[in-house]
């Protein structure tokens, strides 16, 4: 406990007390835990890739951060960061501006410095890239720069660059806190010539012949809430199998019961919290009974929401059910 309180006082000012166990258990095997801005996660404590979206910490594995990049935390204290999984950083196929990175030994902690060879020039997001929206979605809107309204045809509003959606996203920003996953702004479209502005001094730029989008819904959408479902349904599609090949139900009554050695392996397939036998065990003097696939899928869910207090990823887990899983449609405007 005390190298915990510890741990915890190094942390950068500011950051959520939420998810800082689930840190100290994906760098329980390291000597040294890392409290600095390269190994911070809040929350849940995930590790995704700047490009898969893969989520590192799940198996401990390595990552790769860019140190020319900067390293700071968000409006929604998460680390905004550069980072890539070993597979991406290997792959020639992805390329990024940068050669300096620090590895990070998923196992054990180790920081090492790194130069990549897959590096490319980069290029400038334009405002040709963002896509126009109709006059009749702007409206009597402001333009969230210049606060003008939108009336003149060669200064249409436009979206940010690689919305996907037609009308499309309005400005938005991550956030955690709501079950979509982000929040729209007041203001919600640029004029074009304004939007220019805002991609020349945030310093937009991408490599290769794809650029990533800046559209924060599309980001959440299309990118990261599809990870989280892939890692929740393998937990919930591992239940299934289970409670088949067992004719239905599990027993419990015991702390080696097969309910307990289950949910051992769902904790780990499906990204959820460990379940101790307190979250089955029959009471004192009680007999132990079997769970059915919906109880099962019950505990899963609900030791998930202990483990991911945010709304957004909780909205993710709550369509596992016993029979299927399904992602919620895509459109959330």
């Amino acid at each position: 406990m005390e190298r915990m309180s510890v741990w915890r006082g190094a942390l950068p000012q500011g950051t959520e007390p939420d998810g800082l166990s689930n840190m100290a258990k994906w760098q329980s095997t390291w000597a040294d835990p890392c409290t600095k801005l390269c190994c911070f996660s809040s929350h849940c404590a995930s590790q995704p890739c700047s490009n898969c979206h893969q989520n590192t910490a799940r198996h401990r594995e390595n990552r790769m951060v860019c140190t020319e990049c900067p390293i700071s935390i968000d409006e929604d204290h998460q680390v905004d960061a550069y980072q890539l999984c070993q597979r991406c950083y290997d792959a020639a196929s992805h390329l990024h501006q940068h050669a300096l990175f620090c590895a990070i030994d998923g196992g054990t902690g180790q920081h090492t410095a790194l130069t990549r060879v897959h590096v490319a020039p980069t290029e400038e997001y334009t405002a040709a890239m963002c896509p126009q929206v109709p006059a009749a979605r702007a409206g009597d809107g402001l333009c969230g720069v210049c606060m003008c309204p939108f009336e003149y045809p060669d200064q249409p509003a436009v979206g940010w660059p690689g919305c996907c959606v037609s009308p499309p996203h309005p400005d938005a920003r991550l956030d955690s806190t709501a079950p979509a996953g982000f929040s729209f702004n007041e203001l919600e479209f640029y004029h074009s010539d304004c939007m220019a502005e805002l991609l020349i001094r945030g310093k937009h730029e991408f490599c290769g012949d794809t650029p990533a989008p800046l559209c924060k819904p599309c980001l959440w959408l299309e990118h990261t809430r599809p990870q989280w479902y892939k890692d929740f349904k393998a937990g919930g599609d591992l239940l299934k199998k289970a409670l088949e090949e067992a004719g239905g139900s599990i027993p419990v009554g015991s702390h080696d019961s097969a309910a307990l050695e289950l949910f051992a392996q769902v904790s780990a397939v499906g990204y959820v919290g460990y379940v101790g036998a307190e979250e089955f065990m029959p009471a004192e003097g009680e007999a132990g009974g079997d769970l059915n696939l919906e109880e099962c899928v019950e505990i899963f869910r609900r030791v998930g929401k202990q483990m991911h207090p945010q709304p957004s990823i909780q909205a993710v887990l709550d369509p596992v059910s016993y029979t299927h899983l399904t992602l919620p449609t895509k459109r959330i405007v």
